[in-house]
């Protein structure tokens, strides 16, 4: 009985390594086929992914960009036909359970990390997606899990970032800061630690700092509009310099930047232009917020201050909201 379950065993486990396999190689050519299509260059190297150390690694270099371009699909056949042979896995786990949730399949995403966490119970990315699968569902104490994952001794720039980011979206300010700053310290010095930190400093009325923070965040991530929105609040003592913060919203192609916003901050350059004494942009703003669709009382009322020779605030000085 047991050679016979022995046996048993072992055609399904290699039935799975050929799965494996055979996965493998449909998804690199399936992915070389559309990038060609798309007119780019295949990113999956297959001679390159043939020398990698490990089958794990392989499936990693594989599913990666999958994953990358939202083929969610074809990077989850292939690592779960891995993690059903490798029982043990922690290596292709966590990018196994950052798919998931990004399909939307955020019940198997968190048992995923659950099975991390047996295994690995101190891996920082596992306590960061557990963390963000709790909040997600409005379970008990997800910051816990970013406290946690802060403090693990495998925790990357990266992943101190992300945790420092919830942590503000959580509510807990002083262990953002913290997180955030070991954060830019460890390597992280961008938008993703410059743009929260930013935050920060404006909701402690510290503009200049909160100035200097998102003028670099913009540097680094110059097609965000929330950034862009938060340096122009940092500004808001300078209309004019406010104004052109609030232009690169309305005139740029940013992702983050509805209609609907690009109608409302139209309005808002049109006001700070006024407040700075400069009525030709904001005559010129305020045709735009009408073209975009901005709420035709709120143009109008404007409109009627430009038109009717409404004194100036003093340039430079007066705020903007």
């Amino acid at each position: 009985m047991n050679s016979a379950s022995n046996n048993s065993s072992r055609r399904v486990r290699l039935i799975a390594m050929r799965t494996i396999w055979m996965v493998l190689a449909i998804v690199i050519a399936a992915f070389a086929i559309h990038m060609i299509r798309a007119g780019s260059e295949p990113v999956v190297d297959l001679p390159a992914i043939k020398r990698q150390q490990s089958l794990a690694d392989q499936v990693l270099a594989s599913a990666t960009p999958l994953v990358e371009a939202g083929q969610y699909a074809a990077a989850l056949e292939l690592m779960q036909a891995y993690v059903l042979v490798e029982g043990d896995d922690v290596q292709v786990r966590p990018l196994l359970a950052e798919t998931l949730m990004y399909a939307g399949d955020h019940s198997a995403a968190e048992k995923t990390v659950d099975q991390i966490l047996l295994r690995a119970p101190q891996m920082a990315k596992a306590l960061w997606l557990k963390g963000r699968l709790v909040a997600r569902r409005a379970g008990k104490n997800p910051t816990t899990y970013f406290a946690h994952a802060a403090q693990s001794p495998d925790v990357s720039p990266e992943i101190l970032a992300a945790c420092g980011l919830e942590m503000l979206l959580g509510g807990d300010v002083g262990q953002a800061e913290q997180t955030l700053l070991r954060a830019r310290a460890a390597g992280a010095d961008d938008a993703r630690t410059l743009g929260p930190l930013g935050e920060i400093a404006l909701r402690k009325g510290n503009y200049s700092e909160a100035e200097k923070l998102l003028a670099a965040a913009v540097e680094t991530e110059p097609d965000s509009a929330r950034l862009w929105l938060m340096l122009a609040q940092a500004r808001k003592q300078r209309p004019a310099d406010a104004a052109r913060a609030l232009a690169m919203v309305v005139d740029g192609k940013m992702p983050d930047a509805s209609d609907e916003l690009r109608a409302v901050t139209a309005l808002r350059v049109a006001a700070a232009y006024l407040a700075a004494g400069d009525r030709d942009k904001a005559r010129s703003y305020l045709t735009r917020a009408g073209e975009l669709g901005a709420d035709k009382k709120a143009v109008d009322e404007l409109r009627s201050k430009l038109d009717g020779g409404a004194s100036d605030p003093e340039p430079e000085s007066a705020p903007i909201e």
